[in-house]
């Protein structure tokens, strides 16, 4: 427990520095990436009783080491805040082609890729149901568990139709940010929540729920890039509680989904939300106590995982099989999530934890800043939203560098392309 405690002290302290520094912007990526730590640490703390934890020191200093090089590497540039000096920004990227053709075009895509996805996920689902009067729920737990063990892998052309269905959920609400900023939108507003509902129920019959909360993160940072770039000032109290307010709602959707789903040891909305945030937390301590960390053989195999993977699947078999175990303590499952730092120290050790988080800090500073200050390509702004959950889930597992540096980035930022040259064409650039 003193270890939390004075992990939490110090983490409060990272953060109410960097925000001073960043002129008290809540939604900067360094701001973020401490809250959701502050946010982790204390639902580990309401678990420590549950769980019966015992929190140990290696686990206590990989963490203020990660944390403290993340600062640094947030900070040490000219801190990023909004220049008041510059005129409202460009925010009209892009028009439609032709509004009748692309807004029937859209749907008929969408339905048809839809149909196709939703059907083939049905389709698993009945294939791992334990019997025939097998409720949904616990034939999506079937479903995951044997798509996390390897039994299951779906088809080349359905993991596209699932990577392009989340690639128009990303633009869709970007759209919808735009709307209530700019009060205008490029498609129809009814379109988007289209493409949304179906992207949605189609990840849900995959039995997941994290590419939700990547979209839903994404359309709040929108939001606030948007409200910058409009007003050159950052969002008021008032419009962060409101934001905040409705985060606590969706945060509770999330844990509901958890216990329609009936995961294990899901069994109330509000513990499944602590477990969700405390799982990386948990998942670290535990390795750092048993010395369980994943024994690197290729050079940078857990952090540079996608790359590897690539190699491995298109290029040449290296027997690639790298895996996050399942732990439980005390009869309780603390599942396969150690926290982004996790995989930095299995491969480099305390170099790792301090070298990879610097430069984590640093380019997303610089992203940000761009993406503020500059007149840039909307492509730029909608990456940013794609790639931001990888610092504000850092707390909860590696989902940047090994995660984001593989073969499906370069799929989706084909279908970006795709998407924004068939249906719509640059307005104007400054």
């Amino acid at each position: 427990m003193e270890i939390l405690i004075c992990l939490s002290i110090i983490t409060i302290v990272f953060f109410i520095v960097n925000i001073y520094i960043c002129k008290f912007d809540m939604w900067s990526p360094s701001s973020l990436f401490y809250i959701f730590w502050i946010i982790s640490i204390f639902s580990t703390i309401y678990l420590l009783d549950i769980y019966k934890l015992k929190i140990n020191l290696l686990f206590g200093l990989i963490v203020i080491v990660g944390l403290f090089s993340f600062f640094l590497g947030a900070n040490c540039r000219k801190s990023v805040r909004i220049n008041r000096q510059v005129e409202t920004l460009n925010n009209d990227f892009l028009e439609i082609r032709n509004k009748y053709f692309v807004n029937i075009f859209i749907i008929v895509l969408i339905s048809i890729l839809g149909y196709v996805a939703i059907s083939y996920n049905f389709s698993q689902l009945g294939l791992v149901a334990i019997n025939e009067i097998s409720e949904s729920s616990e034939a999506m737990n079937n479903y995951r568990l044997a798509y996390l063990d390897g039994e299951i892998e779906s088809p080349f052309y359905i993991r596209q139709i699932n990577r392009f269905l989340v690639i128009m959920a990303y633009f869709s609400v970007f759209d919808l940010a735009r709307k209530i900023i700019f009060k205008k939108n490029i498609i129809n507003i009814f379109i988007n929540i289209l493409i949304i509902l179906i992207s949605f129920i189609n990840i849900i019959l995959q039995a997941s729920r994290t590419q939700i909360v990547y979209i839903l993160i994404a359309f709040f940072i929108y939001i606030n890039v948007f409200y910058i770039r409009k007003n050159r000032k950052v969002i008021s109290v008032k419009r962060n509680i409101i934001i905040f307010i409705m985060g606590i709602v969706l945060l509770l959707f999330f844990g509901l989904m958890g216990v329609m789903m009936e995961r294990p040891g899901q069994e109330e909305p509000f513990m499944v939300v602590c477990r969700y945030f405390a799982t990386g937390i948990m998942g670290l301590n535990y390795a750092s106590g048993t010395e369980q960390f994943y024994p690197t053989v290729l050079f940078g195999e857990a952090t540079f995982g996608g790359i590897w993977r690539c190699i491995n699947d298109y290029i040449v078999n290296i027997n690639y099989d790298y895996y996050q175990d399942f732990n439980f303590y005390n009869g309780y499952s603390l599942g396969n999530t150690y926290t982004g730092l996790y995989k930095y120290y299995s491969d480099f050790g305390f170099w790792g934890i301090s070298i990879l988080p610097f430069i984590l800090g640093w380019i997303f500073s610089n992203f940000y800043n761009n993406i503020i200050n500059k007149n840039v390509n909307f492509i730029e702004i909608l990456l940013f939203g794609y790639f931001v959950k990888g610092i504000v889930l850092f707390s909860y597992d590696e989902l940047m560098i090994s995660t984001q540096i593989s073969f499906g980035l370069i799929s989706d930022i084909i279908y970006i392309f795709f998407i924004k040259t068939c249906f719509f064409k640059e307005k104007y650039n400054k």
